[in-house]
């Protein structure tokens, strides 16, 4: 006879059990609504592409396992995974571990210096007993922490901010507060960062740098601040030897655009190289160049530079031309416009040389001009002869862009006392 006395929470621990593995510690907070595990793990690889199906019921999830191809085979047929849509959708990117004493894989995501359990049993395509054959051969050498919410979607922001102080707070049981609990957040982000990097997660590994450089500048006023910028310099150096070892999982070219932006943000930070002072030029470069693989990776370094180094930066008009004239051809996107215009817009003279740049800012023309009178709309004085150059320089969208200023021009003279 079933127990219809037994706690939802029971019942959920009783699962994750039967998933982890019955040594794992396992913790119910939040309700019973949240799983917090601290085990041991083995990274196997990553998901490479995934598929919904057109009523959106199942998803079709390929996989890169590193040096596992007995264990590819046993769960995938055709080389690709089906799963059901749960909450939880699995997203490029996403890692494949196998926990110390669990009899499946599971699929999992790094969220800051934890892991969010996305599919928490990998199915085994009729091969129950599969799991013995890798979990003899698998090396558990890594802490993991991690979290199974049992209905909330990790897509929703305010709920992952939720859980990281859940992870954070009370299953670390962090008491100390200010510049000690940056530390061990930082050293937890490091250990992932490495781990990744480690397991020929390069891409994501690089990524996560972002997280111990927002936790660094929490502790640049705090007595801990020298403490914790050496240790993620030191995170960063030796992930970027790891990066420059020739593997199967990155290309060359890709080898070289992570090793150099991780030597950037390390000069950055470090005070070093090409950044131990800075100059116009470097500022130039960081706002026009390609200097990253990843999505508006030139505004981050730029946000890097203004958080860290902000007192040497001056944002003079060669520098927001060339941010300017970056956009659409593989440079940056206008959100460098708005980091600039947003945090040193009182520097920023609008003259005719910036003008005729917006205008040819090509597909962005329109839009970047409007995002600059909206700034500097009261410091922009519109002449004849601008709206001239802007519709002889701006090529095909530079008869808009003049028609946006001789219409901002008739709304300032209107509203003129």
């Amino acid at each position: 006879m079933p127990d219809y006395q037994v706690s939802w929470q029971d019942i959920f621990h009783r699962l994750c059990k039967s998933v982890v593995g019955e040594q794992a510690p396992v913790e119910i907070l939040d309700g019973g609504e949240t799983a917090v595990i601290r085990t041991h793990a083995s990274i196997l690889g990553r998901v490479v592409s995934t598929n919904r199906s057109e009523r959106g019921s199942t998803q079709s999830v390929s996989l890169e396992l590193n040096g596992w191809d007995n264990l590819l085979n046993l769960i995938m047929k055709n080389r690709k995974l089906t799963l059901s849509v749960s909450a939880n959708k699995v997203e490029y990117g996403d890692v494949v571990c196998l926990l110390a004493q669990a009899s499946t894989p599971m699929i999992v995501r790094p969220c800051m210096d934890y892991w969010a359990i996305i599919v928490p049993s990998i199915p085994l395509s009729g091969y129950e007993e599969g799991g013995a054959l890798w979990s003899k051969e698998a090396e558990f050498g890594y802490d993991f922490i991690a979290t199974w919410d049992w209905q909330r979607s990790w897509e929703n922001r305010t709920v992952n901010e939720h859980y990281k102080e859940i992870v954070m707070g009370t299953h670390l049981q962090l008491t100390v507060e200010g510049a000690e609990k940056h530390m061990d957040r930082l050293a937890r982000v490091g250990n992932m960062v490495l781990t990744l990097g480690r397991e020929g997660l390069r891409w994501e590994a690089c990524n996560r740098v972002w997280d111990m450089l927002d936790i660094s500048k929490m502790l640049r006023d705090e007595e801990k601040m020298g403490e914790g910028i050496s240790h993620t310099l030191t995170v960063i150096e030796s992930l970027t030897q790891i990066c420059s070892v020739e593997d199967d999982t990155t290309t060359s070219t890709l080898r070289s655009t992570l090793t150099s932006q991780l030597q950037l943000m390390a000069e950055i930070v470090g005070r070093s190289g090409e950044f131990a002072e800075i100059t116009e030029k470097d500022t130039i470069w960081i706002v026009s160049a390609d200097v990253g693989f990843f999505k508006d990776c030139n505004t981050r370094m730029m946000e890097l530079l203004l958080d860290w180094r902000g007192d040497e930066v001056q944002v003079a008009e060669a520098v927001v031309i060339a941010a300017f004239e970056g956009i659409g051809l593989g440079g940056p996107s206008p959100g460098m416009i708005e980091l600039l215009l947003d945090r040193r817009g009182g520097e920023v003279v609008i003259t005719e040389g910036i003008l005729s740049a917006a205008a040819r800012s090509f597909t962005a023309g329109v839009d970047v001009m409007e995002l600059l009178l909206r700034h500097c709309g009261s410091k922009v004085r519109i002449t004849d002869a601008m709206i001239k150059a802007v519709r002889y320089k701006g090529f095909g969208i530079g008869g808009a862009v003049a028609e946006l200023l001789i219409d901002w021009q008739r709304r300032v003279e209107e509203c003129a006392p």
